[in-house]
């Protein structure tokens, strides 16, 4: 395999919880050496499923940043590291003695990735906050769900999966701003924002029309037909239909020459209007032809649609397997190969790459300590009696 884009730089991860541990793994994934702290002490599960895929291509080693010593060790991690990523809030990185002040002093050109719930600024800046509280208080929350019901909570970590996508793409950006000037620097970012980016025409339209988006179920706000339909199976189909041409070629699919011409149909604003007229046909022809059937004919015409997969058909599905986005890999403490997410992104000279599976906790204490930063015994034996690592 040729070199990966990201090997040589050094990366330490005292980040916790989510996120940040998983923008750390996205580094890792291109070559990056991380080195991930976790608190001593004994799992209930000494084998994370979790941590398996968080601190994939990760040294894991335990740090306890609660007890005297572990700033000194801090250090010189830091003099180590090219990158240092953390989640803990302001105060709790200054009463630890981690915050980017304590790593500057020791490496001038260091890149500090500083992510909390609220960023380090602001009246908000030193409270708590994990996914799901983020995402309400960035606006995706209230968008999700039917109209006449509250809202529903995502099905998994949006705020989270989105912010180790941004963890990983600034601090790239920061190692392309070194690597030209040879300065080093903080990078704040708060949980709540990538995904208060990504709703930017919600505010755009409130801006300019004072106009509150509300809840819609799963109809689009901009295009229809443009939902999930259920077939005759019982499988669920997404559709989306996005232009007037797509939804020419699916009158064609449904052999529904009528409502080519049908004046409820003609345009987007004319089916945007009349979106219960054209939803139900299009349920109607879904409800009488099964699942493959309808999958078929609308690849046939050229039709944007896809399944409502589980994780079960996801695993059975050949071009998931084919594109790499599962992969085998075996794991040193299950002693087999496990199916896991492959790397996201196929890079033709500088591909990505798991190297292991997140490791258990504190299994490379040995080889940092003793061999990175030149511990001896008895050094390793008091930071043990302390419970610093």
């Amino acid at each position: 395999m040729s070199a990966q884009i990201l090997e040589g730089v050094k990366v330490l991860d005292i980040s916790h919880v989510v996120a940040a541990p998983s923008g750390a793994a996205l580094l890792a994934d291109f070559g990056a050496d991380v080195i991930h702290t976790e608190l001593p002490g004994e799992d209930e599960d000494p084998v994370s499923y979790k941590s398996k895929i968080l601190n994939r291509g990760k040294r894991n080693i335990t740090l306890d940043f609660h007890k005297p010593g572990a700033a000194e060790i801090f250090q010189k991690l830091a003099q180590w590291a090219d990158v240092i990523i953390a989640n803990f809030r302001p105060s709790t990185l200054q009463r630890f003695h981690v915050d980017y002040e304590d790593a500057l002093r020791v490496n001038p050109q260091i890149i500090y990735m500083a992510f909390s719930a609220y960023g380090r600024t602001g009246p908000n800046s030193d409270k708590p906050g994990y996914a799901r509280a983020m995402e309400s208080y960035a606006g995706l929350t209230y968008l999700n769900g039917y109209p006449d019901r509250p809202p529903v909570f995502s099905g998994t970590w949006i705020a989270d999966g989105i912010g180790g996508y941004y963890i990983a793409y600034m601090v790239a950006l920061a190692l392309f701003h070194r690597e030209r000037t040879g300065e080093g620097q903080l990078i704040d970012l708060g949980l709540y924002e990538p995904v208060f980016r990504l709703l930017d025409d919600v505010t755009l339209n409130y801006s300019l029309r004072g106009r509150v988006r509300e809840r819609q179920g799963n109809a689009h706000v901009s295009s229809t037909p443009n939902s999930m339909y259920q077939a005759a199976d019982g499988v669920y189909i997404a559709m989306p239909v996005n232009s007037d041409a797509m939804f020419l070629r699916l009158c064609d699919a449904m052999e529904r020459e009528d409502l080519r011409t049908d004046p409820r149909t003609q345009g987007m604003r004319a089916r945007n209007e009349n979106r219960p007229f054209v939803d139900g046909e299009v349920q109607a022809w879904f409800s009488a032809h099964g699942s493959q059937e309808i999958l078929a004919l609308l690849d046939a015409h050229r039709v944007a649609a896809a399944p409502v997969n589980s994780v079960r058909e996801i695993f059975e599905d050949a071009h998931i397997r084919a594109r790499g986005s599962l992969i085998d890999i075996y794991d040193e403490d299950l002693g087999k190969d496990i199916t896991v997410n492959g790397v996201c992104g196929v890079f033709s000279k500088t591909p990505g790459q798991i190297r292991w599976n997140g490791h258990r906790r504190g299994a490379d204490n040995d080889e940092v300590y003793r061999e990175l930063l030149h511990l001896d015994d008895a050094a390793l034996e008091a930071l043990r009696a302390d419970g610093v690592i």
